[in-house]
Parts: structure tokens; C-alpha cells; sequence
């Protein structure tokens, strides 16, 4: 059977019965297991719904009114415009707008939201309905060569693939194209950011066949990798085992994607290898219990009170979806999952309304001088705010969750898989026409069930394969309410292959059990499958005025001070943690992700550390890190230690067992843990009594 693309393209499928639309062009990604339907065939509904119009109402569809410079400039949509003496004739007030605009398209089109589909558009039209004589989009400083400037177009043409992924505009590969036509044999891509246009080259030759973008693209990554193979990104320093990475967090995982990205357009398994081992190695150096790797701003290890940056839940996650769709390995999905519901809600208020530019699992204390991390120790990179110093998190915090639930569903030949889970209705078609609708109706991951009701006009049959998550040890599916006697295994899909009807329900269980994951110091947390579980710390909120984020009076900036206990430790050993904890499941109200509001509670002995107080001083040393560059754009990393004077307080480290013996109460409390991404304040490591 002809496989008909909504890009247009034909070519053939060895399918006796059906085959299903995609976006994407098959016949030109030989390393690609399965492919996207169009971003609008998703529907999200229940809590997910919600959420996503909590982010419209907050900074997603407000951010150039609530942040201020840049998003309050005609970036990207009339450049003529937009210098001024701030932005000094620079890449970075680009790039950073570019990822909003991503965002808020993505939300906008799978809320079906004209306010936020017409925001976006004016920003992604442009250059579309303005071309110019040489195809290059942008203003003309960005056509210099060795100042990064190419970055600012691998963040912007997301947003202008986004677009595409949902509306099927072909202006929009008109207008790529021509911009890469202009630079294809001119502009040298060395920076290793710059590389990523490597995404956008194999795009384009997607749909236009032209192979020499595919040349251009093998080419750049051979040759940025010579250039910057100082770089702890660069292919040799990856696939060393014994080479730890020392680089910034969001510059690694940018590269760290793209041997996935030339596999699923080439086939060639060395290219696979090279992202494999790039994030093996992030993850056992980096990555922490809420599910992404710290990064401030450079990757540093896994320590209770190790933060990332906003940008790395997004980049690490987006690094994830593409090795989904290369490989089909559910893992990935467990990951974008777990990143998704955990560190990306936990980096944000519930109205979304503030966002901290460093978040961690550890924080009983968020305000303008409570960065506890080296780097700019001190600063206000841990407040909750509509904005930050630097602004590329502002942007980024608005692409998380609409990113997890573009991984929902994938389809090849006359197969559907599912990818990520929530609530949501998938509408797809075959290539003859045939409408299928198939509701998901679940509160996942707050509970363990999880039902397909499958909609069609005429018996038809194709094979639907379901994803089981790695932590699920005894997953059972039942078809029209009978069990199927198949035993599921984890981290493995399982394909049902039949005719379905009109009405069939497809059942789904995903029972989950509780683990304490070990952590540095002789510490654990709490993790229920992919939900991570914290003390939320209730807190006195002061809106700090004085703040250069306060712009709007209804998105201020906050100081958040702890006002209940936080400083306990587990009274119960890693291997009888589900013979003493008591695990409460609510019909909570998901409208807003707060400690009140929780889904489900987690309740754990714990004794009380007697001296463990916030860290208080009127002195501290700051880190501050930045790249330099030689002709040929080699970067590196240069130090400077400051010593800052004022008022600061910080969360404290997990104490040593000494300090533990010391001051560990002899009475055992009890403490209700809820979901990490319901929580602002929040203890999720705890200490280990060495007395139990």
C-alpha cells in the first residue's frame, strides 16, 4: 500500500491492510522506528488540560508582559525593529525568545487556543509573509561569522518546526530552506551550539530531497567535532569512559542529541553509539532523584543540594524523545516522564506565574539571596520570579510539559504505539480516509489505570502496541473487561495485534510500588513509579518589590521563607521501606498542583535533627564561569572567585553521621510526603537515622 504524508510525499509501504498519516516523510528516515502524527490529533483533557491552561493564563501566554526585556520586543517578527542599545547587535535576546515561541505555539496548538496560536504566529509568519531577496531570515548582524549567531536560528527554527508539526504550512520549509540555501556553502557552524542546525538541515532534506543538506549536515559534525575536541561534547571525550564531563549542562545535552538526530536520518548505528554514550554519561555523573542532570551551569555531579538550571528539564528531555522515536525503547519515555512530572512542576509556582532560574530537590528557602550553589553563590537564581538575570529559563519553562505530551502517540505502517501517558483523545487516520479516535482517559501517573476506548466507523485492524514502564513488574491488560493471559514485562511494549470495533475498550493496569533510591551522605527519597515524593515545607510569601523582576504587580517575584519543620530524617531502612510506610490516595482536585491539593500521600516515620537549621552568613564566595574563543571558535571555560558581602541564607547540606548521632531525637514522628511537582519549598533527600 502508498503511504500519503500530509507534507504531500508518497512512497510505499509492504502493508496488506492499513497504513497511518504521519507528518513526517518515512522514505527519508532510514534510522527512524516510528513517526509523529500531526501535532493537533492530540487532544489533552482532565488535570493535563488544565495545566496547560494554567501555563496560558500564566507565563507562557504573558511572559512579554510579565519578564519584561526581551520578550517585549518584536524579536523575530520585525526585525527592523529590534536593536537597541541593550541588545548590542546580539545573538542571545534571539535565542531566548525563540524557545518561548516554541512553547506557547506548542500549548497554543494542542489546547486548540486562538489567543496563543495568534501570539505565536506573529512571531513565526514573518519571516514567512516577508522573505527576503537572499533567503536569510533574521537581521543582517546575524549573517557574521565566529559570534554563536547561528544558535539563535537552531532555537528559532524549532519553533517555525513546531508550527509545522501542527498547521502543515509548507512556507515554513520554503523559508528554512532558502535560509540554509544561503549558508549552506558560506557559513562555517564551528561553534558546537551552531551545530545544532544539523536538526534543521535534516528536516528540511526531509521534505525537499536535497541531498546536499544531508552532506552539509554529515560534514558540520565531523568537522565541529575536530574543531572542539578540547570539549567534553565532542565525539572523543564522549565515548572515553574514563573522561568525566566538564561542561555547561544545556551545551551538552544540545550536542549530546544530534548522533540520534543523523541516525534516524541516515541508519548508521555509529551515530546512534555516540548519543548512547553521551547520555549514559550524563546520567551516571549527573542525574538527580527528580529526574534531570545538574547543571549550574555546568554539569556537577549528583550531591543532595546539586540544582539544574530550567533549560535542562526541556533539553535533556528533548534529547530523550529522539532517542524514542530512533530506538522504540520505552525507557526513554519513563525518562521524559519522570522529568516531566517531577523536576519541571518543581521548578514553578502552581499558577504559573514564577519559575526559578536553578531549582533543586533540596530547598527550604527560595528568595534573592538563597542560591546556595558556587556558582553565583548568593543571587537571586533560586527565587521564584516571572523572569531571571539571565533569560533563557524564562523562555525555556514554558516547553516542558507540552513537550511530554507530544510523545504520547507515534505510528508506523499499520501500527500504534503509545509513547508518554495522560489524558488526552488521539485522532489519526489512514491513508484512505479511515478516522480513528481513541480516548485515553486516565488520571496517570496520580493512578494505575489507565483506558483506551477505541472509536471507528468500521471493523478494522492494525496492531496497538503499549508501552510498559521499566519500574512496572506486573502490568495486566484487559480487552472489554476480560483479562488477556499475556505477562507483561517491564520496559518492554506490548502488541496487541486484531481487528478492533467500533467500542472496544482497552484496559491497562500499572500497579506501582514504593523504593527508596540511595543517595550521597547516607541519604534516600521516596519514589512511587515515576512520581518522586517530598516534604512540602509551607512557606511565608513576601513579594519582593525591590526585585527587577517585579515588573507586573500580577507576576511579582517572591521571597519564600520556611514557616514549618523540615529538618527530619527517615526513621526506617532502604530495605523496610514498604513495611512501614502508609501510601493514601485521594480524589484530589488537579485544577492546581499544591501541597493542599496533593492526589497522593505518602506517610513515613521520621525523627527529628536537633541543630540542623538554615544556613545563615553576611559573606560568601561566588563562582563565576564563562567560554572564551580563539579564531577558530574553540571554547574554554575560565573561573573567577568573588568574594560578595550582604544577608544570605541557605538550605543546609545533609548532615555526616556523627552530627546525626549527635542530635537525632529519640521520639518518631510521622510526615506526609506528596508529589515532588506539587511543592515549591520541599525536603526530598532525607538523612538516614543511623539509630534505626
Amino acid at each position: 500500500m502508498c503511504f500519503i504524508g500530509l507534507a504531500g510525499f508518497i512512497g510505499c509501504l509492504d502493508q496488506e491492510n492499513v497504513a497511518f498519516v504521519t507528518v513526517e516523510n518515512p522514505s527519508q528516515r532510514p534510522g527512524t522506528y516510528f513517526f509523529k502524527p500531526s501535532l493537533g490529533s492530540v487532544k489533552p483533557t482532565g488535570w493535563l488540560a488544565s495545566y496547560l491552561k494554567t501555563q496560558k493564563n500564566g507565563i507562557t501566554g504573558n511572559l512579554d508582559i510579565a519578564g519584561g526585556y526581551p520578550f517585549n520586543l518584536p524579536i523575530w517578527s520585525d526585525t527592523s525593529k529590534v536593536i537597541d542599545d541593550r541588545a548590542q547587535a546580539t545573538w542571545w535576546p534571539f535565542e531566548q525568545t525563540g524557545y518561548w515561541i516554541e512553547g506557547m505555539s506548542r500549548v497554543g496548538y494542542l489546547l486548540q487556543d486562538s489567543f496563543l496560536i495568534t501570539k505565536s504566529q506573529k512571531f513565526i509568519n514573518y519571516p514567512l509573509e516577508h522573505p527576503t531577496s537572499d533567503g536569510f531570515i533574521g537581521p543582517a548582524f546575524l549573517k557574521e561569522a565566529g559570534k554563536t549567531n547561528r544558535w539563535a536560528h537552531v532555537v528559532y527554527f524549532r519553533a517555525l518546526m513546531t508550527a509545522y508539526e501542527a498547521a502543515q504550512d509548507v512556507r515554513i520549509i520554503d523559508a528554512i530552506y532558502n535560509h540554509l540555501k544561503y549558508d549552506l556553502n558560506t557559513y562555517p557552524y564551528r561553534h558546537v551550539r551552531e551545530m545544532g542546525i544539523i536538526e534543521s538541515m535534516l528536516w528540511t532534506y526531509e521534505f525537499t530531497r536535497d541531498e546536499s543538506l544531508l552532506h552539509r549536515a554529515k560534514e558540520i559534525f565531523i568537522e565541529g567535532n575536530k574543531i572542539n575536541s578540547n570539549r567534553s561534547s565532542s565525539i572523543h571525550q564522549i565515548i572515553d569512559p574514563n573522561r568525566p564531563v566538564n561542561e555547561h549542562g544545556v551545551t551538552f545535552l544540545e550536542f549530546a542529541r544530534l548522533g540520534a538526530i543523523l541516525y534516524m536520518y541516515t541508519g548508521k548505528t555509529d551515530y546512534l553509539k555516540i548519543s548512547l554514550s553521551a547520555y549514559e554519561k550524563v546520567e551516571q555523573q549527573s542525574l538527580l532523584v527528580d529526574g534531570v542532570n545538574s547543571s549550574t551551569e555546568l554539569l556537577k555531579g549528583k550531591d543532595p543540594l546539586a540544582s539544574h538550571e530550567t533549560c535542562d528539564v526541556v533539553e535533556i528531555s528533548y534529547g530523550w524523545a529522539k532517542l524514542l522515536q530512533a530506538t522504540a525503547n520505552p525507557i526513554y519515555a519513563d525518562k521524559i516522564e519522570k522529568a516531566a512530572f517531577n523536576a519541571g512542576p518543581g521548578g514553578v509556582t502552581s499558577d504559573f506565574k514564577a519559575m526559578q532560574y536553578f531549582s533543586c530537590p533540596n530547598q527550604v528557602i527560595a528568595g534573592s539571596h538563597t542560591n546556595h550553589n558556587a556558582y553565583m553563590k548568593g543571587n537571586s537564581s533560586m527565587q521564584f520570579a516571572p523572569s531571571a538575570w539571565i533569560k533563557c529559563c524564562p523562555g525555556q519553562v514554558s516547553r516542558s510539559m507540552p513537550l511530554y505530551a507530544s510523545q504520547f502517540w507515534f505510528v508506523k505502517n499499520a501500527e500504534i504505539f503509545t509513547g508518554t501517558y495522560g489524558p488526552n483523545i488521539f485522532t489519526t487516520q489512514t491513508v484512505s480516509g479511515e478516522i480513528i479516535e481513541i480516548e485515553e482517559s486516565t488520571n496517570y501517573p496520580f493512578e494505575e489505570e489507565i483506558e483506551f476506548n477505541i472509536k471507528t466507523k468500521r471493523d478494522i485492524q492494525f496492531k496497538f502496541n503499549l508501552r510498559i514502564p521499566e519500574w512496572c513488574d506486573a502490568a495486566k491488560i484487559k480487552l472489554n473487561g476480560k483479562p488477556l493471559k499475556i505477562q507483561p514485562r517491564g520496559g518492554e511494549y506490548v502488541e496487541l495485534d486484531r481487528v478492533f470495533k467500533n467500542g472496544d475498550q482497552v484496559t491497562l493496569y500499572l500497579p506501582k510500588h514504593v523504593i527508596m533510591s540511595q543517595w550521597a551522605n547516607y541519604s534516600g527519597a521516596i519514589e512511587y513509579g515515576s512520581l518522586v515524593f517530598s516534604l512540602g515545607v509551607e512557606s511565608d510569601r513576601e513579594i519582593d518589590s525591590s526585585s527587577a523582576w517585579s515588573i507586573s504587580s500580577e507576576f511579582p517575584a517572591l521571597n519564600l521563607a520556611p514557616r514549618s519543620e523540615w529538618n527530619y530524617a527517615f526513621a526506617f531502612r532502604p530495605d523496610n521501606v514498604n513495611d512501614v510506610i502508609q501510601i493514601d490516595v485521594q480524589n484530589g482536585d488537579l485544577e492546581q498542583w499544591t501541597m493542599e491539593r496533593a492526589p497522593i500521600t505518602i506517610k513515613v516515620p521520621v525523627r527529628k535533627v536537633k541543630n540542623w537549621n538554615l544556613v545563615s552568613t553576611d559573606k560568601v564566595i561566588q563562582e563565576d564561569y564563562w567560554p572564551s574563543h580563539n579564531a577558530d571558535t574553540v571554547s574554554t571555560w575560565n573561573k573567577e572567585v568573588i568574594a560578595v558581602e550582604g544577608d544570605f541564607f541557605f538550605t543546609p547540606e545533609i548532615p555526616d553521621r556523627e552530627f546525626l548521632i549527635e542530635n537525632m531525637s529519640t521520639h518518631v514522628d510521622t510526615v506526609h510526603l506528596v508529589p515532588y511537582g506539587f511543592t515549591d519549598l520541599r525536603m526530598t533527600i532525607f538523612p538516614l537515622s543511623p539509630v534505626d
